[in-house]
């Protein structure tokens, strides 16, 4: 395992979607946006080799290497499941599965949240006209995290989501070598 800065969330950023208040949701969107270039520069260096951010295709197939390498997961019990399923919006409630594991705390969670950023930020770079917003709807998935829009698009994109579904595909050995460019290659048809 590569020794990798771990993000830390401090005491005032919620991301309990039942419990968020409307203060809590911009205090975890300005805590996104403080550290959402350091992020990306501390993935830049450590896992790419680059000293500056460079947002680029040809380093997908690495950052995908890097994650297969890297993630590490804890199954859950029967009762955590519960307990996760109780905390998600009762509009998803009934149909949404639950893993019996979750990524590691807090190493998985940071490679997952870096390799986010990077995607996200990659199809802001290669398409442009995006912008960065919180999730205000309460009846959304992505309710309180921050969320890639562009205006005129129905469709956002919550990188969070989108690399924790790439992730679990990744630990069920459900997607093959190449799976993050093919799933980049989806989203930018998506916003082209």
């Amino acid at each position: 395992m590569i020794d990798y800065p771990i993000l830390t969330n401090p005491d005032d950023v919620n991301f309990n979607q039942n419990t968020i208040t409307k203060r809590e949701l911009k205090n975890n969107f300005e805590w996104f946006v403080e550290r959402k270039s350091e992020r990306l520069k501390i993935l830049c260096q450590v896992v790419l080799g680059l000293e500056v951010i460079i947002l680029d295709e040809i380093y997908l197939s690495t950052l995908e290497k890097f994650l297969r390498k890297n993630i590490q997961i804890r199954y859950l019990s029967e009762k955590e499941i519960n307990t996760k399923r109780e905390n998600l919006p009762v509009s998803i409630r009934a149909f949404h599965k639950i893993p019996n594991y979750e990524l590691l705390e807090p190493y998985s969670t940071t490679l997952t949240f870096d390799v986010g950023v990077y995607f996200a930020e990659l199809l802001n770079h290669n398409i442009g006209g995006f912008y960065w917003e919180i999730e205000s709807k309460k009846n959304m998935h992505a309710y309180g995290r921050p969320i890639l829009s562009k205006k005129g698009y129905k469709n956002s994109l919550d990188f969070w989501n989108i690399m924790n579904i790439f992730v679990n595909k990744i630990v069920k050995g459900t997607t093959g070598d190449g799976g993050l460019l093919n799933l980049y290659k989806v989203w930018e048809e998506q916003f082209m």
